[in-house]
């Protein structure tokens, strides 16, 4: 199924089709894990949060060309890739700050397991200069 987009150019806007979905093979996690093959759909990321200055102040500069939602009405559901989140992210493994914060598509918290792994793993070493 082919859905059109739209493109803006200097012209003006133009309408292409574009991809509805794309079908995707995600191996298995484990040896006993069967594959999956899933449709992930390209439906970019406009309208999936919050606007925080029309949150903080009830207006936005931008208007109805913001990215971001005005409310809870213009809110899209975001649908993510079934691995999102599975895995630790290495820069919190690293005892590191994650310069992706809430937006990091890994884990940030840490089992016990993962706590103790970190704890006792040696510190990497120092940059070459």
């Amino acid at each position: 199924m082919i859905r059109p987009s739209r493109e803006t150019t200097r012209q003006g806007t133009v309408n292409q089709p574009c991809p509805a979905s794309q079908r995707v093979y995600v191996p298995g996690a484990k040896k006993e894990e069967e594959a999956l093959e899933l449709d992930v759909y390209n439906q970019g990321m406009l309208k999936t949060e919050l606007c925080n200055k029309w949150q903080e102040t009830g207006t936005c500069p931008y208007g109805e060309n913001c990215q971001f939602a005005h409310g809870i009405k213009e809110l899209r559901p975001v649908i993510r890739h079934p691995r999102y989140k599975t895995e630790v992210c290495r820069m919190v493994l690293a005892g590191d700050i994650c310069p992706y914060g809430h937006r990091c598509h890994f884990r940030h918290s840490l089992t016990e397991q993962e706590r103790l792994m970190a704890a006792s793993s040696p510190p990497p070493p120092p940059p070459p200069r």
